[in-house]
């Protein structure tokens, strides 16, 4: 089963060109997929894998290969983030995470979360890692490549925004491609609100695991904020922060648009 995976392609720039298909797919991890599901992707074809999740997310439940793929280890973060990795260690902190939201503060996993966002797009380490692979995605290449972490929503969703803004997308095709993972991971949803459900109150417990595991405009919010805030907007963060010049932008757009 692929996880939360689908191809930028087709996503209109401002400037009135697409993203063409097959180059760029966006996903979860491959630990899950089928004999269908590499076929597929060996078809695209994808000829590089970058992989988000921790190592020890990674050695944990590692990806089933797909021939002809590289496979590129590139973990924006450096320790376990409770909610965001989910190495085993971490679903007891998920528990505490969910339990505060509960008995306490029913907007605490939303707060969790746009924080984490907010605080991700400032910390030199994670930012380092994703001009690293945005360099990656100038280099001449042929087939697709599909980063992926865990889930695919807020390593993957991340990388992705920082693509669509280079490649001249609209900002509401940005947050619509983002909020997209909701329906793309309906079914896990549903099944932690079914093991959750005993918890609480049904409404608002459908409401803390939308805000734990899929998507929120106040996530993607909080990100721009915090560009805008303390770098002056994404233009000069793209630029300053993950070394984006005019040339690899000019480059990126000629092998990805149409």
């Amino acid at each position: 089963m692929l996880i939360n995976t689908r191809d930028l392609g087709g996503m209109k720039t401002s400037d009135g060109k697409t993203i063409v298909h097959g180059k760029l797919l966006r996903g979860g991890m491959l630990a899950r997929v089928d004999d269908a599901d590499i076929a597929f992707l060996e078809s695209v074809p994808v000829t590089r894998i970058v992989d988000f999740r921790t190592p020890m997310e990674v050695k944990e439940v590692p990806d089933k290969p797909v021939r002809g793929a590289e496979f590129i280890c590139l973990p924006p973060l450096k320790t376990f983030e409770t909610g965001i990795t989910r190495e085993r260690k971490t679903e007891a902190t998920l528990e505490d995470l969910l339990k505060e939201s509960v008995t306490n503060d029913p907007g605490f996993c939303r707060k969790y979360f746009a924080d984490f966002y907010r605080k991700l797009v400032t910390d030199e380490y994670a930012m380092s890692q994703y001009a690293k692979f945005l360099q990656l995605m100038a280099e001449d290449r042929e087939g697709a490549t599909l980063w992926h972490c865990t889930a695919g929503k807020d390593r993957v969703g991340t990388a992705a925004i920082f693509i669509e803004e280079i490649l001249g997308v609209s900002e509401k095709d940005i947050f619509d491609d983002y909020m997209l993972t909701n329906e793309y991971l309906e079914s896990d949803i549903k099944a932690f609100m079914k093991k959750y459900e005993d918890r609480g109150p049904k409404d608002l417990i459908e409401t803390i695991i939308i805000d734990c595991f899929g998507t929120r405009e106040a996530y993607i919010d909080a990100l721009y904020d915090s560009i805008n805030t303390n770098f002056g907007g994404m233009k000069s963060f793209l630029k300053n922060q993950l070394g984006v010049t005019d040339e690899m932008k000019e480059k990126m757009r000629s092998m990805y648009l149409e």
